[in-house]
């Protein structure tokens, strides 16, 4: 068993995502979260315990179209498919007016209504809006659509993916609320000490399940949340939308769904950037559940470029492969052969097995 520094000079750091929730048994993958917001689930019980409000919130939700889509798609893999919907439909909604003819009405008014046989190469979403037109454009649902209509079209669909975020955080306190208690260690955390923890997920298994001692007790100073934190009552700032690598003005609509803007509303936790700074601070960096995706290399790369010892678990062969193929995207073909197979390699894969 490693201690902690002091005790005997060890000092290891954990980076994890959602897939180590999901490895102790907590339902927090995107499916789990949509499969809980139909009629009966424990989940919406849940929600018909809160105010009236908020149940109203619920069911507004339910009565819109977002939430159709997103089960109609049926991309719920992981919470990087949520992110890639988000993206894909904000790029959707901002290029809605690329597909209409602008037109002057009797009025001498400006119109726009959508260019003949143009359905066959547009957006999954926008075919989905199409269907659904008198909910995405309630005054003008048919056609002939005036500046305001869009308008008012980009605020519905930015206002429902701000709700089903907010809907997330009460989905994760109600999952901080009813099913930490009976949690498990896992292998191979329950034979290792850790004395940090990058996290960017929002809940705090690792220290409910691990933190039976004052001998292997993290602080609240050890841990980062890089994309903030839900408490038991629902309170917290999230970072939970589309990735910032394609941001560009034409997306302004949708600012405060981009996620470099909010880290920067809620001010995030930054600590890692003083863990960075010394790079002899971790004799160990261990990196459990999270998908290495290129949308976070802003802060993957440093502690990936480190010349400490990097261990990556995986649980499959073809899970491996994809960590890999996302290696080579954040480090390069240089580095990445580099650090895996060079000289002095320090990333070495281990595959996670519960027994």
């Amino acid at each position: 068993m490693l201690y902690r520094k002091g005790v005997y000079d060890e000092s290891n750091l954990l980076i994890i995502g959602n897939g180590f929730d999901k490895a102790h048994g907590l339902p927090t993958g995107y499916g789990d979260f949509l499969d809980e917001l139909d009629i009966d689930t424990k989940f919406y019980k849940y929600l018909n315990t809160m105010s009236k409000k908020e149940l109203e919130k619920y069911k507004c939700l339910k009565r819109g179209s977002l939430l159709k889509y997103l089960k109609k798609t049926n991309n719920r893999n992981g919470w990087i498919d949520f992110e890639n919907e988000i993206k894909n439909i904000i790029i959707a909604v901002s290029e809605f007016p690329n597909v209409l003819i602008k037109k002057t009405n009797y009025d001498k008014e400006i119109e726009y209504s959508l260019q003949s046989g143009i359905k066959e190469n547009i957006a999954p979403f926008l075919l989905y809006v199409l269907d659904y037109r008198e909910y995405y454009f309630p005054y003008n649902g048919y056609g002939d659509w005036k500046d305001e209509d869009i308008l008012q079209f980009y605020s519905i669909v930015h206002d429902e993916i701000k709700a089903l975020i907010n809907l997330f955080k009460k989905y994760i306190a109600w999952i901080e609320m009813n099913h930490m208690d009976n949690l498990k260690e896992i292998n191979p955390f329950n034979n290792m000490l850790i004395t940090n923890i990058l996290t960017f997920n929002y809940t705090d298994t690792y220290r409910t399940v691990y933190d039976l001692s004052i001998y292997n007790k993290i602080e609240e100073n050890g841990v980062c949340w890089v994309h903030g934190r839900v408490f038991d009552d629902g309170s917290g700032d999230i970072v939970m939308g589309s990735g910032s690598d394609y941001y560009d003005r034409k997306y302004e609509n949708f600012l405060d769904l981009f996620k470099f803007y909010q880290k920067y509303k809620y001010r995030t936790d930054t600590s890692y950037l003083d863990w960075i700074k010394d790079d002899q601070k971790f004799d160990n960096i261990y990196i459990f559940g999270h998908s290495l995706d290129p949308t976070d290399a802003d802060i993957l790369k440093s502690f990936l470029k480190s010349q400490r010892n990097i261990k990556i678990f995986y649980r499959t062969d073809s899970e491996k492969y994809h960590f890999e193929k996302n290696l080579l995207v954040i480090l390069g073909k240089e580095m990445f052969m580099e650090k895996l197979s060079g000289k002095h390699p320090n990333i070495e894969f281990i595959k996670f097995e519960n027994e």
